[in-house]
């Protein structure tokens, strides 16, 4: 049985040295492209596609916003929901029910926002006195319009 040993390296040709720059190109801009489009459903898990805005304004943050956080640990379920208003005053209400709908406990924060570039500042006033900074982003898609804030996924419930 006899080896050859390949002692000549192939180059590229120039065919594939004209064509590699513009697949290059083109796989770059596909992927930098996918940080605008997310994968996302209303409440549950990522199906469909969503189109996400670029440039997000505090002005699109206005209006009412619902998350439900279900838990099959003990059987309760956590419904929060953000209103921004134009005045800069938001609040956040907390409802926890059981499984058969029954409310178990509610909560109503009232706090002051302002926001710019993809982060809301919220001010939660006294007695805490903090001041949260939190990534948001809003996206629009067949489920409708989604804030992503902080990781979390609200759907907008008001018109």
């Amino acid at each position: 049985m006899t080896f050859h040993r390949w002692t000549h390296v192939r180059t590229p040709s120039s065919a594939w040295r004209a064509i590699v720059p513009p697949v290059l190109a083109l796989a770059i801009l596909s992927a930098t492209a996918c940080d605008d489009v997310e994968v996302a459903a209303s409440l549950g898990a990522p199906r469909g596609g969503t189109i996400a805005s670029s440039g997000q304004t505090a002005s699109a943050l206005i209006g009412r916003w619902f998350h439900v956080d279900g838990s099959t640990d003990n059987g309760y379920t956590t419904e929060t929901t953000w209103t921004f208003e134009a005045g800069g005053s938001a609040r956040r209400t907390v409802v926890t029910r059981t499984v058969l709908g029954e409310v178990v406990a509610t909560s109503d924060t009232h706090a002051g926002w302002n926001a710019a570039a993809g982060v809301v500042l919220i001010d939660l006033g006294g007695p805490s006195f903090r001041t949260l900074r939190v990534p948001f982003s809003i996206t629009y898609g067949v489920e409708g319009t989604v804030l992503h804030l902080d990781g979390v996924r609200y759907l907008r419930v008001d018109s």
